[in-house]
């Protein structure tokens, strides 16, 4: 069946660099990406993610409790702000 559709021209270089190396059609190399994307939508997402655990038993007793800002200023040597410390007044 014969239809007409716009393709980003660099889309459609690339497409017919790919075609002309491996000797093959546009038309072929089309069907060839439809039908991936079509059996990827019907089996839905399965991408799953690399675990990237580490050993250890969780955050050093000087994190337990501590709020994001606190743990990310420890982790990039910025200095904590709105901590309530001896060298912080207090309200």
């Amino acid at each position: 069946m014969k239809t007409t559709f716009d393709i980003a021209p660099s889309i459609l270089d690339d497409a017919r660099e790919i075609a002309r190396r491996e000797r093959t059609t546009l038309r072929e190399l089309v069907e060839a990406g439809l039908l991936m994307v079509i059996r990827e939508r019907r089996q839905g997402s399965t991408y799953e993610p690399t675990d990237a655990r580490v050993g250890g038993s969780g955050l050093s007793t000087e994190f337990q409790g501590a709020d994001w800002s606190r743990i990310r200023a420890a982790a990039y040597g910025e200095p904590t702000r709105g901590t309530m410390t001896d060298e912080t007044p207090k309200r």
